[in-house]
């Protein structure tokens, strides 16, 4: 539409024709709107819900490097600046695509809230593990923390496995659920201020793990 006002002033500067290419090319731009609307209305489109899984996977898997990138010794701090960027843009397209979804017509509206919930888990995870990378620096990461990273990333894990066609074991959410509690009671014994984080992670990671194996069998 703007390019057609463009045209049509820019023939009536040089030859004041403006009023003879009017018509044609308004004709023009119906045209092209109607084909544009046909296409990505029907034979193209690009709903957002069929993008769920691939961007989730790509999040998770974001997110599980950006985690390693706090405990892991042999990573760089160039290295986990990109990591870390790399799990924000991640988590940025995952939400554009809950947005978008909002966008399109109702009846396309698959999955709005579990796009939603998707959204707002994913992002508290991102959340968790930056906190947690305010500490990378301090290198005081006893044998019982990183044993709790590892079981956390193994959640992780199994839920990107769920997305990648990966089959796990049955009891793969029973077993999230047992570390889940696990990390309570360290956090009820008072096992120190990261322990409370972990276990609000631990959280977030049992349920995208469910969210994950929920997404894969629609």
């Amino acid at each position: 539409m703007f390019i057609t006002v463009f045209v049509l002033a820019s023939f009536n500067i040089q030859g004041d024709s403006g009023e003879a290419a009017m018509l044609p090319r308004l004709i023009d731009t119906l045209i092209g709107s109607v084909i544009v609307f046909v296409v990505v209305r029907f034979l193209w489109p690009d709903w957002q819900y069929k993008q769920l899984p691939e961007l989730l996977l790509n999040a998770l898997k974001q997110n599980r490097r950006y985690f390693d990138s706090v405990y892991l010794p042999n990573i760089g701090e160039e290295e986990y600046q990109h990591n870390r960027r790399r799990a924000h843009n991640a988590d940025r397209a995952l939400t554009q695509a809950w947005k978008g979804m909002r966008l399109e017509p109702k009846s396309k509206r698959a999955f709005q809230d579990k796009a939603f919930n998707l959204t707002y888990l994913n992002h508290a995870l991102l959340s968790y593990i930056s906190a947690f990378g305010i500490h990378k620096s301090d290198d005081d990461f006893t044998p019982d923390t990183i044993k709790t990273y590892k079981k956390l990333s193994w959640v992780l894990d199994r839920a990107a496995d769920e997305l990648s066609g990966i089959e796990c074991d049955a009891d793969v959410v029973e077993k999230a659920k047992q570390i889940e509690s696990d990390i309570y009671i360290e956090k009820v014994a008072g096992a120190g201020g990261k322990t409370i984080l972990f276990h609000n992670m631990s959280r977030i990671t049992t349920e995208l793990l469910i969210e994950a194996r929920d997404l894969s069998r629609l």
